[in-house]
């Protein structure tokens, strides 16, 4: 962190919120106060942080275009502008893409690189997996690019369209004469005399050819096509093979081979799909080559629902629960076919049973309903846009109420309830090991907000003009959710010391935690981040109709999250804290009544002594 080298430098920071409320206010005597559109002739910098939708191009929604599970995309995407390269990372299924670190705007239009996985310069080559038979082997072997001239828009991200650079190969293979569909059913397949490493990446995404290299590809074995008995996948760098041996299958310790024998049965140009249709006989491979050369747009699964997708859902038995499963087929065990993209599973209730229930590891949306008698819970799996695994395990919903005791519920409970839930799973930004060890299994269930405040009184954030080690948020689209490691960070560093009064935010907060006691295996109350209040004020939203507001008022007004004065705002408190600090002088803060994050001065200026900047604390927990 860097502490501002003077106060008036600090003073005009401090006033920066102060201004365009003034200026409003003042305006509005005479007319209506607004915002006009951003002059994009003079965009400011570091104002207008750059994110994106992505998508891959010319998507084909078929199953053979979705069945690649992204969902847990573990890495980042570099975002180029110039010489700066920046980490993104995919938020949101519909394929948002975001940075702690963004780039910005600095001009209404700017030429921007893309590419996936993350390295620090665009690399000159890629390279696939020569093992390639689980998803992490054929997933590691793709890579992303794009390259777009966007322009400013305030009020909509831009858009990168992703092609894959890699080669897709299916073959799909059946049975003939003297083999059985069985024995090609336990065949194997490899894709041989195929390079690991592809040529030159030109920056219009291109990919040079490159020779035959000696290498063995191990494909992944996917769902079989109709009419055949066994498919499989990889992914190849762009060449040509000819006139050389190319796909092998082993069937019962014999082997067969398919060898090109013209330029256009094996031309791998970048980012194409080439299918091959294979008949195992006991003389020989007859061999089909169709649609070589279309393009491969197999998303990473944030792109369209598809609509037209047939699904492998895998649904396990319940001890104790009777499942009826609506909208999907039995095949075979516990797995199960969806033709379309939803189908729903129904059980009666069990005791204890609403903290339970089916998650799904795949991109789909889930949502449970109750009977009105509450004897039955449906499960309803829609949008779904790649095969799931479900599991029966602990099951959260936001607003649901957090208890005491560590449970949650749907139904309020005066003595035990604590807080209600506002966010459920883990933050992207998050993790378990924030929290030193405290949470349960190892795993982040979800996050909740305090019933109330933490203290009747608003109070100062801190220390003045003070280095207080925090990372600086110099935006308001800061999206860390670290609001624990900042608290705990204060609490350590000046608890006991001759400045511990001067924290009175985190002070509050310990105070609180020896007041309304946090259950076991959780992280304790703590002064939420920016993005936590951000989060916490978008089911709020300061009306009814949003399930925090209509919570927190059935239970008390009193619990609603306080106004600020109409009048005087200069001298009375002005909204809620975070624990996310600006600079070494001010500190983020969020009004509840229209979520606008700005940041005041930690404490009283002894300059501006009417300018007493307080704000409330309303405490959250992770567990």
């Amino acid at each position: 962190m860097k502490s501002n080298n003077g106060k008036r430098k600090n003073m005009k920071q401090q006033l920066r919120g102060f201004w365009p409320i003034f200026a409003c206010y003042t305006a509005s005597l005479i007319t209506a106060c607004r915002t006009g559109p951003e002059d994009i002739g003079r965009l400011p910098s570091g104002k207008h942080p750059i994110t994106f939708t992505a998508s891959v191009e010319s998507l084909t929604v078929t199953r053979g275009t979705t069945d690649n599970n992204w969902e847990n995309i573990n890495g980042h995407f570099a975002v180029q502008s110039e010489e700066t390269v920046k980490q993104y990372i995919v938020t949101s299924p519909e394929g948002k893409l975001n940075s702690n670190d963004p780039l910005y705007w600095n001009s209404p239009t700017m030429d921007i690189t893309a590419w996936y996985p993350y390295s620090p310069d665009l690399p000159g080559s890629f390279t696939i997996q020569s093992n390639q038979t689980s998803n992490s082997g054929y997933q590691n072997s793709d890579f992303l690019y794009a390259s777009k001239t966007l322009t400013f828009d305030k009020s909509t991200p831009p858009h990168l369209g992703f092609r894959h650079l890699p080669v897709k190969v299916v073959a799909n293979l059946k049975s003939g004469d003297g083999i059985t569909a069985e024995q090609i059913r336990n065949a194997t397949v490899s894709f041989v005399n195929v390079a690991l490493t592809s040529g030159a990446i030109a920056p219009d995404g291109s990919v040079a050819l490159t020779p035959n290299g000696n290498a063995v590809v191990l494909p992944q074995t996917v769902a079989a096509t109709e009419g055949y008995q066994k498919s499989v996948r990889a992914l190849l760098v762009p060449g040509r093979i000819q006139d050389k041996q190319f796909i092998r299958i082993t069937v019962e310790g014999k082997n067969y081979f398919y060898t090109p024998k013209n330029e256009t049965e094996a031309d791998f140009v970048s980012g194409n799909l080439y299918t091959y249709f294979i008949t195992v006989k006991k003389s020989g491979l007859t061999v089909t080559v169709e649609n070589n050369g279309s393009q491969w747009t197999e998303n990473p699964g944030w792109d369209q629902p598809a609509t037209n997708a047939v699904f492998q859902v895998s649904i396990p038995s319940v001890s104790g629960l009777e499942l009826h499963i609506d909208n999907a087929t039995l095949k075979e065990g516990n797995h199960y076919e969806i033709a379309g993209n939803s189908f729903s599973i129904t059980y009666d209730a069990p005791a204890g049973g609403e903290m339970k229930g089916f998650i799904s590891r795949g991109i789909c949306k889930t949502e449970r309903t109750i009977a009105r008698d509450g004897s039955s819970y449906t499960f309803t799996f829609t949008d779904i846009r790649s095969d799931l695994q479900l599991t029966y395990d602990a099951y959260v919903e936001t607003g649901n109420y957090y208890n005491r005791d560590g449970t949650w519920s749907i139904a309020y409970n005066a003595e035990k309830c604590i807080g209600i839930v506002f966010k459920t799973g883990a933050d992207s930004t998050d993790h378990p090991r924030n929290y030193d060890g405290k949470l349960s299994g190892n795993r982040i269930l979800g996050y909740v907000v305090a019933l109330a405040d933490a203290a009747t009184n608003a109070c100062t954030w801190g220390k003045l003009d003070t280095d207080t080690e925090l990372e600086n948020a110099e935006s308001r689209y800061n999206t860390a959710y670290n609001g624990y490691r900042n608290t705990e960070h204060i609490i350590g560093t000046y608890r006991g010391g001759k400045d511990w009064n001067k924290y009175a935010a985190f002070k509050t907060i310990f105070d609180y935690r020896s007041k309304t006691t946090a259950p076991a295996n959780t992280s304790d109350w703590y002064l939420p981040s920016l993005k936590q209040l951000s989060d916490i004020y978008n089911l709020y939203q300061n009306e009814t109709g949003n399930i925090l507001y209509d919570k927190l008022n059935a239970i008390s007004p009193a619990n609603l999250f306080r106004d600020p004065p109409v009048f005087g705002w200069e001298t009375e408190p002005g909204g809620y804290w975070s624990s996310t600090e600006y600079s070494g002088w001010s500190a983020w803060y969020i009004r509840l009544t229209n979520g606008t994050p700005a940041f005041y001065a930690k404490a009283i200026n002894p300059e501006q002594p009417n300018f007493r900047r307080l704000c409330y604390v309303r405490a959250i927990l992770t567990f």
